[in-house]
């Protein structure tokens, strides 16, 4: 009910988890929560307009409920959800496998890119999250990575010597995607954008960041070694 699906019909799978505003009245709230990732909606929105403009027509996947009552990325469902509210989590789940698995049917590939927004003064403009490239078994992670220096700076998590720790690496979206799917062509991405970044216009980013893309899931940037999925 809460979760929204755009489907498209190519390789490419995007992922809005903590942008949700809606609050349910009458139930409770997770007692420890972060705000919303605002503004990730409509940077995604943007995203696949730009991606259309360059010929890839990409799936999004978004979740209506505030993260306070649901958070799908939590690795623990029980913990993930206000009583009464685990249908939900479950839901957006659901929707991301019916999407990863409907490109992996139609191309043989995916690439999922789960987007969040994060809080890092003195940080890089992106920080990406694979769970230490385990998730990415192809090593697009790579790839998307040096496609997005073109025009931004990027780290991965974790990196102490920039002092980007574990919490970026990879959350149960991206990990639980990669061990379902990894052996059959997914690699999940995790993809934190710095506050520095929505000062900036938005659709010049949503641009860069579809030419990114584009360029990153083209056949010749799959790589054939490391195919087996590392243990998650």
């Amino acid at each position: 009910m809460y979760t929204n699906i755009i489907q498209g019909r190519g390789p490419l799978v995007l992922s809005v988890p903590h942008d949700g505003a809606t609050i349910l009245p009458g139930i409770t709230r997770r007692t420890s929560t972060k705000p919303r990732d605002l503004g990730t909606l409509p940077l995604a929105m943007s995203l696949r307009h730009e991606l259309g403009c360059l010929g890839e027509d990409s799936t999004l996947v978004w979740f209506d409920l505030h993260r306070s009552q649901v958070d799908p990325n939590e690795t623990d469902r029980a913990r993930a959800c206000v009583p009464g509210l685990e249908r939900e989590f479950d839901a957006y789940h659901e929707s991301l496998d019916y999407a990863v698995e409907t490109a992996l049917t139609y191309f043989g590939r995916c690439l999922l890119l789960d987007i969040h927004r994060c809080s890092l003064p003195e940080g890089p403009d992106m920080i990406l999250g694979s769970d230490q490239h385990r998730a990415s078994p192809r090593s697009l992670d790579l790839a998307l990575a040096q496609n997005l220096r073109q025009n931004f700076s990027v780290a991965f998590s974790p990196d102490p010597a920039r002092g980007i720790d574990r919490r970026y690496r990879g959350g149960w979206i991206v990990r639980r995607a990669a061990k379902q799917f990894g052996t059959r062509g997914l690699d999940a991405v995790q993809l934190e954008l710095n506050d520095a970044l929505w000062r900036l216009p938005q659709r010049p980013l949503a641009h860069h960041l579809a030419t990114a893309l584009v360029q990153t899931i083209s056949p010749r940037s799959t790589t054939t070694h490391n195919e087996k999925q590392a243990p998650l």
